[in-house]
């Protein structure tokens, strides 16, 4: 895999020394080319952090595929697994559209179609498809957002409080960056209880 990456960015910089108008950043193409390939090994570099990220792709793919199943079987379809499953590989194909997010239409318009074959009424078709987006797209949209809401809330109080420890590398890890907050956040009021 190390080869082939290699490769890779061997080609990738050869080319862009070719296109006049890449021809003045090719060196700098060709770090980030290495330092992301670099990043990319030592997220899944040695065989047991492949095979781990291999399990947790799958174990997440069954946990959506069986998210979808229950999903209908909240709404009433009774039709069997095996339809299910193929109307949720529809479903991911119509995901997979470029110039839809997520497939957002697409799959809300092929699985009842296909559904409606199965003789599964439209209506309880699409109650199911929407439950599923509510589960699997606005679900975990909403506590990202959250999550985001948070660290942004967590920068503003910390800078109205006079903590100004957000060099860009701190900003990077938040953990970090909080944890500094908290100390500089200490230290004052330690300062105020003391005079």
């Amino acid at each position: 895999m190390a080869y082939r990456a290699r490769d890779l960015i061997e080609r990738l910089g050869r080319a862009t020394r070719r296109v006049p108008i890449l021809r003045h950043q090719a060196d700098r193409i060709a770090a980030s080319a290495r330092a992301w390939r670099k990043e990319i090994e030592a997220a899944v570099g040695d065989r047991t952090k492949r095979l781990t990220l291999l399990t947790i792709a799958m174990i997440a793919g069954l946990a959506d595929a069986l998210c979808f199943i229950l999903c209908f079987r909240a709404v009433q379809v009774h039709t069997s697994v095996d339809v299910l499953l193929v109307a949720y590989a529809i479903g991911m194909v119509g995901a997979l559209l470029p110039l839809l997010p997520g497939g957002i239409g697409v799959m809300e318009a092929a699985i009842p179609a296909f559904l409606l074959h199965a003789h599964v009424p439209v209506v309880r078709a699409l109650a199911g498809v929407l439950a599923y987006r509510m589960l699997a797209t606005v679900a975990p949209a909403i506590v990202g957002a959250g999550i985001l809401a948070n660290f942004h809330i967590g920068d503003y109080a910390a800078e109205s409080c006079g903590d100004h420890v957000h060099a860009d590398a701190d900003r990077a890890s938040p953990g970090k960056w909080a944890a500094q907050a908290r100390a500089a956040r200490t230290r004052r009021l330690g300062n105020a209880n003391s005079g």
